[in-house]
């Protein structure tokens, strides 16, 4: 009975060890440490598209590279994951037949708030900040327009709720992590993404790193220059 009672427990304690190790791995949290710039020159056109790039390592060995990027619309910034050289998939679904993940923001401590993204690449996620004038003007310049001119912002957006509906306006917010604007004066950012190994994952972004923070408050000021009149 003794002997019983011994691997009984041994059981137990095996059980218990294995539940906390896959707990603690699947809780995983890391921290993004120096940022370094990244110039990269198309050969066709000379255009040189700078980013801003970082690692982070989770306790198991997950290699996670972050990079930010400045376009028209915003900011993006792009999740890749690896382990043991090989890229980890995220836990993609299916939604109206596309590859979605939903990824869980905070900004500081503000409320948390979930993106669905898509990426063709199965180890890639993708959050977006946008401007809203900027959007405008994007969508404004594919519009056919009387000798080159474009709608104001405001006959624009109104026209857009006219064809496209609250819905479709609605879903483009799902879609994106926040405004552009609330990265203005944010000192973090906190990004959980669950893989498919069954892992969720956080990855904590010091939004006040010198050449972060240079790059983010470039890229705002950058896209909010073709408002200023």
């Amino acid at each position: 009975m003794v002997i019983r009672a011994r691997w009984i427990f041994l059981a137990i304690a095996t059980a218990l060890a294995v539940a906390h190790e896959d707990a603690a791995r699947a809780q995983q949290a890391t921290t993004t440490q120096y940022w370094e710039l990244d110039d990269l020159k198309d050969p066709m056109t000379d255009r040189v598209t700078r980013s801003v790039g970082s690692d982070a390592v989770l306790a198991d060995g997950t290699l996670v590279q972050v990079a930010a990027l400045c376009d028209d619309l915003g900011i993006q910034f792009s999740f890749d994951v690896f382990r043991g050289g090989e890229g980890i998939a995220f836990a993609w679904r299916r939604s109206d037949d596309e590859r979605v993940v939903d990824l869980r923001v905070r900004i500081d401590e503000d409320a948390v708030r979930t993106a669905a993204v898509t990426h063709e690449l199965a180890n890639e996620a993708t959050l977006i900040f946008y401007d809203p004038a900027g959007a405008a003007r994007v969508v404004a310049a594919a519009l056919p327009g009387a000798q080159g001119q474009q709608p104001a912002v405001g006959q624009l957006y109104a026209g857009l709720l006219e064809v496209m509906g609250g819905a479709a306006l609605a879903e483009f917010d799902r879609r994106t992590a926040g405004r552009l604007a609330e990265l203005d004066r944010a000192h973090s950012l906190r990004v959980e993404f669950p893989l498919a190994d069954g892992t969720d994952n956080v990855v904590w972004i010091d939004l006040t790193e010198p050449a972060l923070s240079a790059y983010v408050h470039q890229c705002i000021a950058d896209v909010r220059a073709p408002n200023v009149r």
